[in-house]
C-alpha cells in the first residue's frame, strides 16, 4: 500500500510538473522548475500530504504493523515540517545571497 500510495504521488507530482513547464514561456533556464519547487514547497501541498501520510501510519498502527507504522508516521511528520523548514533556511540564506550579489527569486 505504501509503495502505490508513493507511486501516485510521484506521478501528480511530475505530471503537474510537466504541464506547468509546458503553459508558461519563461525564457530563463530552470526558471519554471524552480518556481513550480518554491510553489510545492512553501504552499500547503506539503501539508495536506503530509497529514494524509500521518493518518495512513496511525491506519497501520491499528492494523497491527507497529515498525512500518512508526516509520510512516516520522515520515508524515517530516513532510508536514518541510514547508516551514523551507522558509526558515530561505529566510536566512536570501540575504546572504543578495549581499554577494545573487538573486534570491520570489
Amino acid at each position: 500500500m505504501n509503495k502505490l500510495l508513493l507511486t501516485v504521488v510521484a506521478a501528480l507530482l511530475m505530471s503537474a510538473a510537466t504541464a506547468y513547464a509546458q503553459s508558461t514561456g519563461s525564457s530563463d533556464v530552470g526558471a519554471v522548475e524552480l518556481d513550480l519547487l518554491v510553489t510545492i514547497l512553501t504552499g500547503n501541498i506539503g501539508l495536506f500530504l503530509g497529514l494524509a501520510v500521518t493518518i495512513m501510519g496511525i491506519i497501520i498502527f491499528v492494523k497491527g504493523d507497529t515498525g512500518g507504522a512508526v516509520f510512516t508516521v516520522i515520515l508524515g511528520v517530516l513532510i508536514t515540517m518541510a514547508p516551514g523548514v523551507y522558509n526558515g533556511l530561505r529566510f536566512i540564506a536570501c540575504p546572504i545571497a543578495e549581499a554577494l550579489g545573487g538573486q534570491c527569486g520570489k
